[in-house]
């Protein structure tokens, strides 16, 4: 797959909504990871809303005998990070793992303030290239496993001694990839890929949202990347190709295709709706984890922020702090050019 053309888009898609108006711990900032979550299937069977377990995406290709694909499945798993203060300083990392600590909401230690909060990793589930005749004849499945994980960080004081630990934990997730193809008439198929969280949880331990986010998928997607074929586009399709259109079924995925029109050997499955050939707008002087939006008004709010304020939003998240950077940094052309042009 071309990593250059769809993985900017995907990338917007993933962390929309990473940090949210103000960038900072706020009654705003408790809610999030709202796109794109695959929940554990025993929390979908007694959850009152739509929560979902799977994603699906259908469109049709146009191909050869040839023709191959190359999937791949991405989301975010939520990492706890949390703020333990030890209860007497070390002076080797290696003592780490047996020192006893005390979890606090927040820290100021070296000179800076430390929060606990829900961070992200990077997932990638990649398959191996599929050919598509092999798909109608028989379906495919790959299963993935991630285990659980913990971390430990030193946090040094002015003294350079270890004072405090930055614990990050996440739970294990396993899911699957599932893979089918249909003749829909000579030369086109019908595509469909599943994705599925298959976490095994007790439902005591997932009896709210907050608690089911941790063994979930948020901002799952799929890039798609085909050779020796084309994808027909699911919002407008050529004339001979519509009926056949209508009647994809796509459950918590939207398809468009990807790079530059009109190439159609890359598409991408968001939990979010997107046109075709979508582009991050040129003026953004980068992300704000806003989709692919120009961002003025979020740019003019975070420099309106207190010092207070922005030391907390320094101090809460890598992302968050880049971000600050970012803006503070802009030229007042580059500040003008968010505005727009007649």
């Amino acid at each position: 797959m071309q990593p250059t053309l769809i993985d900017q888009i995907a990338e917007s898609v993933l962390y929309e909504g990473y940090l949210l108006y103000p960038y900072r711990p706020s009654v705003k900032n408790t809610q999030r990871w709202t796109f794109g979550g695959l929940y554990p299937p025993a929390y979908c069977a007694g959850a009152t809303g739509n929560e979902a377990a799977a994603m699906q995406m259908q469109c049709l290709v146009e191909s050869g005998q040839a023709a191959t694909l190359e999937i791949t499945l991405k989301f975010l798993q939520l990492v706890n990070r949390q703020i333990g203060r030890l209860e007497r300083p070390l002076t080797s990392p290696g003592d780490l793992s047996n020192a006893s600590f005390a979890l606090v909401d927040r820290l100021a230690i070296g000179g800076k303030e430390l929060h606990a909060w829900q961070e992200a990793v990077e997932r990638q589930v990649a398959l191996d290239r599929l050919a598509l005749h092999e798909l109608v004849a028989k379906p495919h499945r790959s299963r993935f496993h991630f285990a659980a994980e913990t971390q430990l960080e030193p946090i040094h004081d002015e003294q350079r001694r270890i004072a405090a630990v930055m614990v990050r934990q996440r739970l294990a997730l396993s899911g699957a990839v599932e893979v089918a193809a249909e003749t829909v008439a000579p030369g086109c198929h019908r595509l469909t890929v599943r994705a599925v969280n298959q976490t095994a949880c007790e439902p005591a331990a997932i009896a709210s949202r907050d608690q089911a986010m941790w063994c979930s998928f948020a901002s799952a997607h799929l890039a798609l990347a085909g050779e020796g074929c084309e994808f027909v586009s699911q919002i407008d399709p050529p004339q001979l190709w519509q009926a056949a259109v209508a009647q994809n079924e796509n459950v918590g995925a939207w398809p468009v295709l990807v790079g530059e029109p009109p190439r159609r050997d890359l598409m991408l499955a968001a939990p979010i709706i997107l046109y075709d050939y979508p582009q991050i707008a040129p003026q953004s002087p980068g992300t704000l984890y806003d989709s692919t939006e120009i961002d003025e008004i979020l740019t003019l709010r975070i420099m309106t922020l207190s010092d207070d304020e922005k030391r907390a939003m320094e101090a809460l998240d890598m992302r968050g702090r880049d971000l600050l950077h970012r803006v503070e940094s802009l030229s007042p052309d580059a500040l003008l050019q968010l505005h727009g042009e007649m």
